[in-house]
């Protein structure tokens, strides 16, 4: 995506995700007489994120972003106009389609991608705006969040990284690291985390807020580590590149 592009996020069911990846759909439409803030400053190659709220009432620690599209265009439409020309491309799930003699909001889209693994809102605990005072887990989203383009780039990619499978593994490693520690065998710890000392600030980049802990074990360890003699190292590094 451009650098010059806003982005935004929709907020929606899983529902209406499902179909729209089943049907091939390309138009989200908001409520009639709904009027999302700034929705109209999205512009042609604008990513739109999509966040899924599987119930009306279910907690934010349920909600998730699943996957994105790309926008083509934004535009206010009048019930007719939707039923002759937008209607067959989109999804009527909770929000029921503009009747005549009303109008909705619809965003036209391409390219619906659907994620390798949801992305909990309280995962996000690191992704905000150079303005928000927040994270992207504590905003109020209502229907349609919007972007600035200065922090766009750097927002969608920072979700489209925690939504790499890679990420689930490196939780696992360090929620393992974690076992460990409870069970006081320091020995083991370094065995499992040395490999990631030299790394470990692109890691912490994706761990979960649960695992803000691992942060402390990890500076504790690397004393310990670095001053293991050179020849121990050594061995190591060399043990870990025969298993590789």
């Amino acid at each position: 995506m451009p650098r010059n592009l806003p982005a935004g996020i929709i907020l929606t069911t899983p529902q209406w995700f499902e179909e729209c990846l089943k049907r091939g759909c390309t138009v989200f439409d908001f409520p009639s007489g709904h009027r999302p803030r700034n929705v109209e400053k999205l512009r042609s190659g604008s990513i739109c994120l999509v966040l899924v709220k599987p119930r009306p009432k279910a907690p934010r620690s349920e909600w998730a972003f699943v996957g994105e599209f790309t926008v083509k265009d934004v535009k206010l439409v009048r019930g007719e106009e939707f039923r002759e020309r937008y209607a067959s491309r989109a999804v009527e799930a909770t929000i029921p389609f503009p009747r005549l003699g009303e109008a909705s909001w619809v965003i036209e889209f391409e390219k619906l991608v659907k994620y390798e693994r949801p992305v909990k809102l309280s995962e996000c605990s690191d992704v905000r705006t150079s303005t928000s005072e927040r994270p992207v887990s504590e905003w109020a989203i209502r229907g349609f969040m919007y972007i600035k383009p200065e922090d766009s780039l750097g927002f969608v990619d920072a979700i489209r990284r925690k939504s790499r499978r890679e990420l689930s593994l490196e939780l696992k490693v360090l929620q393992e690291a974690r076992e460990v520690l409870r069970r006081h065998e320091e020995g083991e710890v370094i065995n499992l985390v040395a490999s990631m000392i030299e790394s470990s600030d692109r890691c912490f980049d994706f761990v979960d807020r649960e695992l803000h802990n691992i942060r402390e074990l990890l500076e504790a360890i690397k004393p310990w580590y670095r001053g293991l003699d050179e020849e121990r190292e050594l061995a190591f590094l060399e043990g870990e590149a025969q298993a590789a």
